[in-house]
């Protein structure tokens, strides 16, 4: 067996494929919010070291990604009260 090894996209972008091949377990309500559909997408293209992928020799199982966000600007020191649609 080998071992389950973590990296990036901006280390391993040839796995981004098979990461959106993999079947969507996201929550239904997950496809309702138009902030995420507008800039989830794009992460793994223009932040590709914030999607963590594992690979066990060529398996490559689920990754997780997170979105920029930068809270300490001089327009935004506190988070909304009314999440990421107020920003």
């Amino acid at each position: 067996m080998s071992a389950l090894v973590t990296t990036t996209f901006a280390d391993r972008p040839e796995l981004e494929a098979a990461m959106w091949a993999m079947p969507d377990t996201w929550p239904v309500f997950m496809g309702h919010d138009e902030i995420a559909a507008a800039l989830f997408l794009h992460v793994p293209s223009t932040s590709p070291h914030l999607c963590l992928v594992a690979t066990e020799g060529e398996e490559v199982w689920p990754g997780r990604s997170a979105a920029p966000f930068a809270l300490h600007t001089a327009r935004r020191g506190t988070l909304p009260a009314g999440g990421w649609v107020a920003c």
